[in-house]
């Protein structure tokens, strides 16, 4: 709840994402067109593509997943990294 989100809106925010995503993200939950990195189906839980992500959780939930992590889970805390 009350969960501070930046702004979705904007741009530069939506470029340095998308470059985000490419770099930290897209080698476990895999890209439109790529599939995840061999190493990440050796996870448990398997990561889930992200494409329908935006359907289940809204973007407060997706930023919080993001910033805190998922314990118990190859989801890392990237908080002091965004």
């Amino acid at each position: 709840r009350n969960i501070d989100t930046p702004s979705l809106i904007e741009e530069a925010m939506l470029r340095d994402g998308a470059s985000c995503y490419v770099q930290h993200c897209a080698q476990c939950h895999g890209a439109p067109g790529d599939a995840p990195d061999a190493a990440a189906r050796g996870l448990l839980p398997v990561p889930s593509p992200l494409v329908h992500a935006a359907l289940k959780w809204s973007p407060a939930e997706l930023y919080y997943i993001t910033k805190e992590g998922i314990r118990m889970t190859g989801m890392p805390a990237w908080g002091l990294r965004i």
